[in-house]
């Protein structure tokens, strides 16, 4: 896409006149760009031609967000000003893109040297010529609270912390697009498909007891935050904690936001296998999610 706007404006230029020399916009694009530049051409035709018709996008999603899979991974919590917000997870964006049609989107590298990756991220409504975009530098580190930040010097390790990071910023361009109306409706179907959908059992209480004490977070942490003895949790409140589990996986939250210290008497029981959350706690648009979502409870 960044290719694509630089080539367009290339070619506005070469129209134009310049020292009474005529340029031909052939020698200012590479034949791969020639056949890009058609190609996206070809494709806002088509989305012209075939416009989306909203009864049919709402439609979809409540196809979509029927699916158990989907709803589950659909929604994340984060804390602003001490409130607890929901928040559409990148999932859930990529489904409603599909859902909304006529659009494009992704992220790609425009640079790589210095021990950093400079990454473009965008969504491209095809059908009205909208285009949401984000540039940032990604540094080629990794934190960790034993050992602080840590230089990635194997591809794998770099590729997975640039596309981590550009993941969350095409989901905000996707939502920069879709209508919020559509988005709310969509979590709406999402939770109704969870809550139809809630396993309670002592196994899944047992597992979900197990998951947080990889944070920190004990039973009488999660009863403190519910008013309630875990045992009658309410189903709304089931929805929650799974919510903040997955935040607190992507590194989108500490323990801190949402529940009080110190009340867990048991020790915490800290799985090295599970990632460090960053101690500098990012915004809704700038969290990092899990590229496999795993059902834990």
């Amino acid at each position: 896409m960044g290719r694509i706007s630089n080539e367009l404006q290339k070619r506005e230029e070469a129209q134009k006149p310049s020292m009474g020399m005529s340029i031909s916009s052939s020698q200012l694009l590479t034949p791969a760009a020639v056949r890009e530049l058609a190609t996206v051409q070809a494709q806002m035709v088509v989305a012209k031609s075939y416009p989306r018709y909203m009864p049919d996008v709402y439609e979809k999603v409540e196809s979509i967000c029927a699916s158990k899979n989907l709803a589950t991974a659909s929604t994340y919590a984060y804390s602003r000003g001490g409130t607890g917000i929901n928040g559409p997870t990148i999932r859930l964006a990529e489904a409603l893109a599909k859902a909304f049609g006529n659009m494009k989107y992704g992220f790609e590298e425009t640079d790589s040297s210095n021990g950093e990756t400079k990454v473009r991220a965008y969504a491209f409504d095809m059908e009205t010529n909208t285009l949401a975009e984000r540039t940032f530098t990604v540094p080629h580190t990794r934190y960790t609270k034993d050992r602080g930040n840590q230089a990635l010097t194997d591809p794998r390790d770099i590729y997975e912390m640039v596309a981590n990071n550009a993941q969350r910023r095409v989901r905000a361009c996707i939502l920069e697009i879709i209508p919020g109306d559509v988005v709310d409706y969509a979590m709406e179907q999402c939770e109704r498909t969870r809550l139809a959908n809630i396993d309670k059992s002592p196994e899944k209480k047992a597992a979900m007891l197990e998951a947080f004490k990889a944070f920190n977070v004990g039973k009488a942490d999660i009863e403190a935050f519910i008013q309630r003895k875990f045992e009658a949790i309410e189903d709304s409140q089931w929805l929650k904690l799974q919510n903040i589990y997955r935040s607190l996986k992507d590194g989108m939250a500490r323990k801190e936001d949402f529940f009080k210290a110190p009340l867990s008497p048991e020790p915490a029981v800290v799985d090295e296998q599970v990632p460090e959350v960053m101690p500098n706690v990012p915004n809704e648009e700038n969290y990092s999610e899990s590229t496999e979502e795993e059902e834990v409870f």
